[in-house]
């Protein structure tokens, strides 16, 4: 093979190389996540986020009537393809005289965790 060849082959492979580089781009920029569609998951759990603090509740406030309330939430993790789903959500557990907040974690599967955020337990009237 001839020198001339050889160098047309080495000038195809990179324009081959930088194809397939900027195809995986456009396909990777394509990856993004729909908000509504996250945003609509996040609503979905919110009751078993719910449900996580209120049990965690009644062990914290030694209390078996325990509500608990959603005060916000936040799935900024969740844009694009390629990070895990983990919405979290921060959760007031009253109940006895009571009350603390919880910071709690739900898998796409509908599993959460619910952890203290503080060691604070306020007494409510």
């Amino acid at each position: 093979m001839s020198t001339r060849g050889a160098f047309r082959m080495m000038i195809d492979a990179n324009r081959w190389r930088w194809l397939l580089v900027a195809a995986v781009c456009v396909a990777m920029a394509g990856c993004k996540s729909d908000p509504k569609k996250t945003e609509s998951r996040v609503k979905e759990l919110e009751p078993k986020a719910a449900a996580a603090a209120q049990e965690r509740g009644r062990l914290d406030l030694n209390c078996e009537q325990v509500t608990a309330n959603v005060l916000s939430h936040d799935a900024t993790g969740s844009e694009n393809a390629y990070s895990l789903f983990r919405p979290e959500y921060k959760v007031a557990a009253q109940g006895c005289g009571k009350r603390t907040v919880f910071t709690v974690v739900c898998t796409d599967e509908g599993v959460c965790t619910a952890m203290a955020q503080t060691s604070v337990i306020e007494t409510v009237k």
